[in-house]
């Protein structure tokens, strides 16, 4: 991949959408990297999930957690927005292995509520300063707008996502990567990405209202690329949105 075209093509996708929102991009392949505010603080919105599941797994590896324990969806808070066990039976039994799942591959909120619960925000926050994740906190659950209101918001940046993309792929099990690897949501990075046996994405996405994220892990023969795109202050999410995609697009033109 060469990273200079790629760098001069998304500067000029910066460029063009500057007017429309704030911007943060990382991208690190082979010790080469582009950075354009990568450092900036965003509202995390369901990124925050990817060192939740991280820390269910270095749970699990210490004996703390057991992923085959089940809960029963009518001992979950109910909440709305993203993902499927509202819908579920109230009878119906999940592992905890399973939320960890649906947390990611759906960005379910009931799921990600319970496992901040069970592996608690103090837990995450630590792994996070251990991962060097420096503006990345964890302050809310989910859909929690009574928090927000009092100010409480999750925060993150495209480095630290970075951090967290790099210790996932790392992770002796492969077990977080396995899940990543399962995303429904392909909208944004992947979305100009036709299936190929070459190129394998595992991503990670996020919004709330005038903040748009997505994240991946791009597996391309013997090349492992890293990609954070985030934003915020949006004039609509849809800009944000195609911003990204056409980021997705032009390193899936890099590697072709």
């Amino acid at each position: 991949m060469n990273m200079e075209i790629l760098s001069k093509r998304i500067n000029e996708i910066v460029q063009e959408y500057k007017a429309h929102g704030h911007f943060g991009i990382a991208i690190e392949w082979k010790g080469k990297c582009f950075y354009f505010n990568a450092k900036d603080v965003f509202p995390s919105a369901s990124l925050i999930k990817l060192p939740i599941l991280l820390e269910g797994f270095m749970q699990s590896s210490s004996g703390t957690l057991v992923l085959d324990d089940l809960e029963r969806v009518k001992d979950i808070q109910k909440v709305g927005g993203a993902g499927i066990v509202q819908y579920m039976s109230p009878q119906s039994r999940l592992s905890v292995h399973d939320l960890l799942t649906l947390m990611i591959i759906v960005s379910d909120n009931m799921a990600a509520n319970y496992l901040i619960e069970r592996l608690g925000i103090d837990s995450v926050n630590r792994r996070c300063q251990q991962l060097r994740m420096s503006s990345t906190i964890l302050q809310r659950k989910m859909m929690d707008q009574e928090a927000r209101e009092r100010k409480l918001e999750n925060y993150t940046s495209p480095l630290d996502i970075i951090r967290c993309l790099k210790a996932i792929q790392n992770n002796k099990n492969q077990s977080c990567k396995k899940i990543l690897s399962h995303q429904q949501l392909l909208d944004k990075l992947p979305y100009y990405f036709e299936e190929n046996s070459c190129i394998r994405i595992a991503n990670k996405t996020g919004e709330l209202d005038k903040v748009e994220h997505d994240c991946a892990i791009i597996e391309h023969e013997d090349e492992m690329i890293y990609v954070a795109v985030l934003t915020d202050q949006l004039t609509t999410n849809f800009k944000g949105k195609q911003v990204i995609q056409l980021i997705g697009a032009s390193i899936l033109e890099c590697l072709s």
